[in-house]
């Protein structure tokens, strides 16, 4: 219940037996209710307005989020369109726009808008192009604002930029050259190493190397090491060319690197 002034100034009252008298002031300290309101009958039984106060007029809601969660939103590094979570809609007016802000530096790259205000479902945007290798998240508060000046309650929006996988790996090196000596089993003979600049573990980690050629006496494992699977032989071969890739966890796969492997003639002591 709230307390307000109300003042009648000048007021006829014909329904009192006092032919057009004058009431030149009337002040009273009334409770104010959604209806109109009686003074006590001791007074003057008389009914006066309630005078409603212009901070009663309801703004614009943002339906269906809560305030304190906010909205969580998500969008491809190479899209524009905005996926929202929950929908953004605004009910109690029309809306005229949307006012984002944030705390950060720099400019909010999003826009909101509704494409038909009568259903006062909104759309966001990118406004620019998104890099997630560059920045993966922003978080900024939204606000609508209506036609008749009406404001929403601030709600942030926590957003995440998805990674695509427009990078392929790079080997460390562009070629890759050892020794080894002949008749010998190597538990590693050289260990190659890619890397991807794409921004999330799911397409810059590395998950596999290959040899191309199946048919050499060699194998590589998921950590770029290569052995061989047989003693090598000096006279047979004395120098391998491998030629090896790396896929990133998304099966993007890197140019190849050169691998030359060089054996060793062992020399035996003994008896001509």
């Amino acid at each position: 219940m709230r307390i307000v002034f109300v003042e009648k100034s000048r007021a006829i009252i014909p329904e009192l037996a006092l032919h057009h008298q004058r009431v030149r002031k009337l002040r009273l300290l009334l409770p104010c209710t959604d209806d109109n309101m009686t003074f006590p009958s001791a007074l003057l039984l008389l009914m006066v307005p309630c005078i409603v106060s212009a901070t009663q007029t309801t703004g614009l809601i943002l339906e269906g989020v809560d305030p304190a969660i906010g909205y969580h939103a998500i969008v491809k590094e190479n899209e524009k369109t905005v996926e929202v979570t929950p929908e953004i809609k605004v009910v109690g007016g029309l809306v005229s726009k949307f006012r984002l802000t944030s705390k950060y530096p720099g400019e909010v790259p999003f826009r909101v808008f509704i494409p038909d205000r009568t259903s006062g479902a909104a759309i966001m945007v990118a406004a620019m192009e998104l890099d997630c290798e560059k920045r993966k998240s922003y978080k900024f508060d939204l606000v609508a604002i209506g036609l008749s000046g009406k404001i929403s309650d601030n709600v942030t929006v926590h957003l995440s930029v998805e990674d695509v996988n427009e990078f392929a790996p790079k080997f460390l090196q562009n070629s890759y050259t050892v020794d080894v000596d002949e008749e010998r089993l190597y538990d590693t003979i050289v260990q190659v190493e890619a890397r991807d600049d794409d921004c999330t573990p799911k397409y810059s980690d590395i998950c596999k190397y290959e040899i191309l050629d199946p048919h050499q006496p060699f194998t590589i494992n998921f950590e770029g090491r290569i052995k061989n699977t047989e003693p090598l032989s000096w006279e047979q071969n004395p120098t391998y060319v491998l030629s090896v890739v790396a896929y990133d966890c998304g099966m993007k796969r890197s140019e190849p690197t050169t691998v030359n492997i060089k054996v060793n003639k062992v020399c035996h002591l003994g008896w001509k």
